[in-house]
């Protein structure tokens, strides 16, 4: 996905699977592979620095208005 791109009901916007310090790997099997996604109004929104560069490196957070993912399945 790049900013900006349109997303239709059906399009592939992500993969499940295990890439890092997952919930799988630290507690077992029973916790399945899962996918987090987020939904931005780019009027509602707007993105800063976050705070915490010296532990984390440079980083943006997004602020502002919050929806319901749900309200747009």
């Amino acid at each position: 996905m790049s900013p900006g791109q349109s997303v239709q009901m059906g399009d592939l916007v992500g993969f499940e699977g295990n890439t890092g310090n997952t919930t799988r790997l630290l507690y077992g099997p029973h916790r399945g592979y899962h996918l987090h996604f987020t939904i931005f109004d780019a009027r509602g929104f707007g993105v800063q620095d976050g705070a915490y560069p010296n532990i984390y490196g440079p980083y943006t957070v997004p602020f502002g208005a919050t929806y319901n993912p749900l309200d747009f399945l």
